[in-house]
């Protein structure tokens, strides 16, 4: 991989801006569908992109704007449901950077996505349990956990790299992906 030119500050502002938009666009709408065993991850996509197309940190970045902007949008930043979505964010997200180096040598951008769903959930899991007041139960989804994970996973690393392909067309690219 070889890196782009260095885009200006404003563009780059911008870029990043639209993602935070984006995720928190898709969190939102994802948050209004009710679904049994919990919700794909779409919110995910933002954080994917950030990090394909600029690194590591503004990925943490749009991550982290998105959860604050959607918990105080939808209830509020200390409530459980933003607790458990800031410890997925973060789980997530450093999981997709520690693998990332291996792009697209090892992984591919699907299969980032999918070690990231899992970290996700593992890390809501855990955070549910602490919140919970330590109530054992909750692990009983924890044979789940693979299969949620692979489909969340899935849908999301496609959609990512459908947008990836499209937007390094238009050379929209900070990170170095070819």
């Amino acid at each position: 991989m070889t890196r782009s030119p260095h885009k200006g500050g404003a563009q780059k502002l911008t870029r990043l801006s639209l993602l935070v938009a984006l995720g928190l666009a898709l969190y939102t709408v994802e948050s209004l569908i009710p679904l049994p065993l919990g919700r794909v991850g779409l919110a995910n996509l933002a954080t994917l992109l950030a990090l394909s197309l600029f690194g590591g940190g503004e990925a943490l970045l749009v991550m982290g704007m998105r959860v604050l902007l959607g918990s105080i949008l939808l209830g509020g930043p200390l409530n459980p449901a933003s607790l458990l979505s800031f410890a997925g964010g973060v789980a997530s997200t450093s999981m997709m950077i520690l693998l990332f180096p291996l792009y697209p040598r090892v992984f591919s951008i699907v299969g980032i996505s999918i070690w990231g769903a899992l970290a996700h959930n593992l890390a809501q899991i855990l955070a549910a349990y602490l919140l919970l007041g330590r109530a054992e139960g909750i692990f009983s989804l924890l044979p789940l956990i693979p299969l949620i994970s692979l489909a969340g996973g899935l849908i999301v690393g496609l959609l990512a790299w459908l947008v990836i392909s499209r937007l390094l067309a238009w050379e929209w690219n900070d990170h170095g992906l070819e």
